[in-house]
């Protein structure tokens, strides 16, 4: 071999090995870097993927160590891509929990094969597997909490929520820490936590199923003790009950209206959900068989009226910078009655609905009060400026009705509303005179007065009942055989918010009202206001075309003349009136059409610059740069 060969095969040589060491290191270091936790910018306004501080805070006041335990089937060839990815982003945040926990937290990652003590273990916690074929190994994805002897699972961790997925691990977390429950009452007219079918011989026809409890009230099952109090025979809350939930206070007698009044006195807090046309008391199968099931309204009468609230308890308030997309009969609709609430009618300043971006109210009435010497009140929910108050009978008639009667009132309407400070008994002679106790009306009287002064209290109002009702605030969802529930609104913020700071509890505040990165399309909701301006105008103009058309009907029916003539001046008016009332609807159509090309239009030009505007802009950062380097030469 001479020496020019013998040069290039040791070149050849010392290439192939240069060449395999470096394939060495790219493969060790992608293994390296894959082991550690990926470094994130968080650039989305809130931080919505960094550790919010009350996350940070519950972490600190451990007393005990926690284990978190994930269960993921990682071994499972044919998991789905999305569970895959979601699976990482869960376990990312649970290492984000460790590392930030300061030792106060364990990370533990189990894969549950077939038959493993991974698997028992899994399901002796509550972690549910689902196959997802046919015959298949059941997969797993859920994480558990322990500290000590206690424990408590997420069965399933669902894609769908990851919005949810760091309060849902910090809830888990604080249940863990606190498995003493504080004690909540529910008080209410509509079976909220539930109810069981009357025997069948007690009711005509076939027997309903039972009702669960409402979805909301579920989910406060898990983090509080929640003591059903049945508004018929309740006379006196119970003293470990530090607040009470009033839901649809319908034609509660004078003991249980005594009995919340006395609660309040002694400083108890109240969350209260009245109604002044409430759609789901109608649906109540039980009410419905005995002939009963109409729409009706609940208040607390004169505790408001002691308390310098006023509610009318016949009027739904409207508003057309508020309206809700609404299917009807005639297909889906903007509807001025169901309201839904964006920021700009949103309390920015009060912790219970400083992050919340959008609240839905179906029917909603409104609530008036003003400072006292004391008594604060604040304003959580209100309407726009343009909004109004209509019957219930207008309201749930809806169309042209409403539109007619709609007549601004110049100044936004009270929705929600908080009272702190001082509260006046509605009851100074005491008990009612019908309590089978009989005490002592003068002892009572003072006993009231004495309860004034021992302290604050807080009330909070919300003057709709339905928004908290399932099919207004949630969706269902199944994930691996577990029911999971998804957010339609701010609707479940507002009321999980509000029990939280009225039972000292704030930490998980934050969490829950960051859950969201809510945007409405303001362009398009302006579009949407100005044709339901637009449209009410042109019902304003029918409607008097229809007024001018029967008084000269009337006027001609009165005449004396009963010739043919009148009879041609009558037709000819009728025929004119259609005419008319066809233009106007003709003209609604165009209407409706324009803002659908205006809609589409919008749509085209925001697609558009998202596609072109970073080529547009790389394209001008290397013209500049490619000019700053020719003056330079």
């Amino acid at each position: 071999m001479t020496m020019n060969e013998q040069s290039t095969l040791q070149k050849v040589i010392g290439g192939t090995t240069g060449l395999i060491a470096l394939l060495a290191i790219l493969v060790a270091g992608n293994y390296v870097i894959r082991q550690q936790r990926v470094a994130k910018l968080d650039l989305t306004d809130g931080k919505l993927y960094t550790l919010s501080a009350g996350t940070r805070k519950i972490i600190s006041n451990l007393d005990n160590e926690v284990t978190l335990m994930f269960f993921y089937s990682s071994s499972y060839a044919k998991m789905p891509s999305q569970v895959k990815t979601y699976a990482k982003e869960v376990e990312d945040l649970l290492k984000e929990y460790a590392s930030v926990s300061r030792g106060k937290i364990k990370l533990e990652k189990y894969d549950p094969e077939p038959d493993s003590d991974a698997e028992e273990l899994a399901q002796k916690l509550g972690i549910m597997g689902q196959s997802t074929e046919m015959f298949g190994p059941p997969v797993y994805l859920g994480v558990a909490a322990r500290m000590g002897k206690d424990d408590v699972a997420i069965p399933a961790l669902d894609p769908r929520q990851e919005e949810l997925l760091e309060y849902n691990v910090t809830r888990l977390i604080n249940r863990v820490a606190h498995p003493e429950k504080p004690v909540v009452g529910v008080l209410g007219g509509l079976p909220v936590m539930g109810m069981q079918a009357p025997p069948m011989g007690m009711m005509p026809g076939q027997r309903p199923r039972n009702q669960p409890a409402w979805i909301l009230f579920q989910e406060l099952m898990q983090d509080y003790d929640l003591k059903d109090l049945p508004a018929a025979t309740t006379e006196e809350i119970p003293p470990e009950v530090k607040l009470l939930i009033v839901v649809h206070p319908k034609n509660f007698s004078e003991k249980t209206l005594f009995a919340i009044d006395q609660f309040v006195l002694r400083g108890g807090r109240l969350l209260t959900f009245m109604d002044p046309l409430c759609l789901i008391d109608s649906s109540n199968p039980y009410e419905s068989m005995m002939g009963g099931g109409q729409k009706s309204s609940s208040t607390l009468g004169k505790l408001l009226t002691a308390w310098g609230v006023t509610f009318e308890a016949d009027k739904v308030v409207a508003d057309m910078k508020s309206t809700t997309r609404v299917q009807s009969e005639n297909g889906v609709d903007d509807t001025p009655v169901w309201l839904s609430i964006r920021t700009n009618g949103l309390n920015r300043s009060d912790i219970i609905t400083v992050n919340m971006n959008a609240i839905m109210l179906p029917l909603a009435g409104a609530l008036s009060a003003a400072d006292t010497k004391d008594l604060k009140v604040t304003p959580l929910i209100k309407s726009s400026e343009t909004a109004c108050t209509v019957n219930g009978f207008t309201a749930q008639m809806g169309g042209q009705m409403l539109l007619t009667s709609f007549k601004s009132a110049g100044t936004p309407f009270n929705l929600a509303i908080k009272l702190h400070g001082k509260f006046k008994t509605a009851f100074p002679e005491g008990k009612p005179k019908d309590d089978p106790q009989g005490t002592n009306a003068v002892d009572l009287a003072a006993a009231a007065v004495k309860g004034l002064t021992e302290g604050q209290s807080t009330v909070v109002l919300v003057a709709d009942v339905d928004m908290i009702y399932d099919s207004f605030c949630m969706d269902t969802m199944d994930f691996l055989g577990a029911k999971n529930y998804q957010p339609k609104n701010d609707n479940y913020k507002l009321f999980y918010n509000t029990i939280e700071q009225l039972t000292g509890s704030t930490e998980l505040m934050e969490l829950r009202s960051r859950g969201r990165l809510y945007r409405p399309y303001d362009k398009v909701v302006a579009l949407h206001e100005k044709a339901m301006n637009l449209r009410q105008e042109e019902v304003m103009k029918l409607e008097e075309e229809l007024k001018k058309t029967q008084t000269r009907l009337q006027e001609l029916q009165n005449s004396k003349d009963k010739s043919q003539r009148r009879f041609n001046d009558q037709k000819k008016l009728v025929s004119e009136f259609k005419l008319k009332e066809l233009e106007i609807k003709k003209r609604q159509k165009a209407v409706n059409k324009e803002l659908r090309r205006e809609i589409e239009n919008l749509g085209v030009l925001v697609k558009g610059s998202n596609i072109l505007l970073m080529p547009l802009l790389v394209i001008c950062i290397g013209v500049g740069f490619g000019l700053y380097r020719i003056s330079r030469r």
